[in-house]
């Protein structure tokens, strides 16, 4: 009893916080007694939450990350066919992507969560998995052969084995897996404007700042450059051309594996690292970045790209399709179309590394104690069978999908597939089809990403340091106060609140808020960690 009466407690709490349609993801509203939560009503999956009607259906519920471009709706076809192909319902509870971070936070210290956490790294599990919060994936390979068959043969072993943790296992089930190294979250910019200034493409960051320049005085009333997803997305993109780590692949103590030296440096205070603020300092004092760049949401996002509000973008390459849709509408000339990642002063390429796969399912460690986890294990391993990289990339035969020449292409291009299907969708899609990227991009974008591949611009990853629990506990003296210090004071050198006159005093600051300390420890691990 006092379990049931802890998880209504939750309930009522996620309840307060979350949109309506999490609360009514969250639960099963008894139909007789005026809406009040059954004693059974719980986020865990199973047949527990089926007992009240006699259905014994194996049910999985999934913390999902919900896009505002393409909003959750309980009759998608992708949950209708999961649940036909493999007989279990998969139930999704959604979370503004808005408030992803700070929910998904919340509900992992609850203690209760679903049976899926979606759209999650391995450093984002890293400091509970030492804890013994999540499933150790690694330990059941041998109990899902789909999975483990797909990481042999498209080489996923060095990519997860970066995964690990200092306990030799990793956490995650990887998600969004392609079958070769690719970012398809690049750079698009307005081509019909390019072509009305007779201007070229851009090829380094200069040309970019330079063409926005064109642009701006040309539209006084854009801003030329945006952004969404806040400070991880362009800064991850632009900070790369600097030849350094920025934004989401920049972990919050600012710790970085350096290959020319082999050891871990402190990112924010290089050199590099000034002159990417310098440069972003430059966009925005110019007028030419979106100064709502940190807090966009994404609906805002788009309209102002359909208004011709904002003409240069880092965003998911086949986005151009919908874009296009939407601005042409307003405008017939309108013409967005992907670029080539611009270089930076030292010829680095502007956008960033990545592994085989880009997200990631973390699964809760209790997992394991249900009496349905090899159902359960099985039901994950179907997401790596061909079937349903089909099914998850393309939908159904006919209705979705056609077949010519041996390969699958939508049947209508410009449908928005994720919004009335929900398949193509980020967080339900554990492995990508080979033939996504010739039947969802513009022939522009293929021509770019063949030009990608062939000057091998994406980089891989690189390794990161495994703490043990102390070393963990050692870290967190010092890791966050670190970070709030050296985010915050990025955000102010960008927007000129801080004069780039003070950097020498930020980095010193940086040093007395343990980045030292960190510098010390990081580097003693990886010299044990290598050998």
């Amino acid at each position: 009893m006092k379990k049931s009466i802890l998880r209504r407690c939750i309930a009522l709490l996620i309840v307060s916080v979350m949109l309506l349609g999490l609360a009514a993801g969250c639960s099963q509203d008894s139909k007789e007694d005026g809406g009040e939560n059954d004693d059974k009503v719980t986020t865990k999956g199973g047949k527990e939450g089926k007992e009240e009607d006699g259905d014994d259906q194996l049910v999985v519920t999934m913390l999902y990350s919900d896009n505002a471009s393409y909003q959750y709706k309980e009759d998608w076809l992708i949950l209708e066919e999961i649940e036909k192909r493999t007989g279990v319902k998969l139930e999704l509870i959604p979370v503004p992507e808005s408030d992803w971070a700070t929910k998904r936070t919340t509900i992992i210290n609850s203690g209760d969560m679903p049976d899926i956490i979606s759209k999650t790294l391995s450093h984002e599990v890293s400091d509970y998995a030492t804890s013994g919060l999540f499933l150790p994936i690694s330990d059941y390979l041998d109990s899902m052969p789909n999975l483990s068959a797909f990481i042999e043969e498209f080489g996923y072993e060095d990519d997860l084995d970066l995964a690990r943790e200092a306990d030799g296992k990793f956490y995650i089930l990887p998600v969004n897996c392609k079958e070769s190294r690719m970012n398809n979250m690049s750079w698009m910019i307005r081509q019909d404007l390019l072509d009305k200034h007779d201007l070229e493409m851009p090829k380094t960051l200069d040309d970019v700042l330079n063409v926005a320049r064109v642009f701006k005085e040309a539209y006084p009333d854009v801003y030329p450059i945006t952004n969404r997803f806040q400070w991880g997305n362009m800064t991850t993109t632009i900070a790369r051309g600097f030849g350094i780590p920025g934004g989401w692949q920049l972990p919050g103590h600012g710790f970085y594996y350096d290959q020319d030296s082999d050891d871990f440096v402190f990112i924010p205070g290089t050199e590099e690292y000034k002159a990417f603020l310098e440069y972003m300092n430059t966009l925005y004092s110019e007028g030419l970045l979106d100064p709502e760049y940190l807090t966009l949401d994404s609906n805002v996002y788009e309209q102002r790209i359909a208004n011709s509000q904002n003409l240069i973008l880092c965003d998911w390459v086949g986005n151009d399709i919908r874009y296009n849709r939407d601005g042409q509408s307003i405008d017939s000339e309108f013409n967005i179309v992907a670029m080539v990642p611009p270089t930076g002063p030292n010829g680095d390429y502007a956008i960033g590394n990545t592994a085989l796969y880009s997200q990631g399912w973390a699964i809760p460690a209790s997992t394991a104690e249900r009496e349905d986890f090899s159902e359960i294990l099985e039901f994950f391993d179907w997401f790596y069978t061909e079937e349903a990289a089909v099914l998850t990339t393309f939908g159904v035969e006919g209705i979705t999908y056609k077949v010519e020449n041996d390969t699958l292409q939508w049947i209508d291009k410009e449908a928005n597939k994720t919004a009335d299907y929900g398949i193509f969708n980020n967080c339900l899609t554990p492995r990508f089809h080979r033939d996504y990227l010739y039947a969802d991009w513009a022939d522009n974008s293929i021509e770019v990403y063949k030009e990608m591949k062939e000057k091998d611009v994406v980089p891989p990853l690189v390794p990161s340091v495994k703490l043990t629990a102390d070393q963990k506990e050692f870290e967190s003296m010092y890791v966050t106060a670190l970070a709030d210090y050296q985010w915050t004071m990025a955000a102010k050198f960008v927007d000129g609140s801080e004069s780039f006159d003070n950097w020498d005093a930020f980095v010193d600051e940086c040093e007395k808020k343990g980045a030292a300390e960190l510098r010390e420890l990081y580097n003693e691990v990886w010299q044990e960690q290598k050998n």
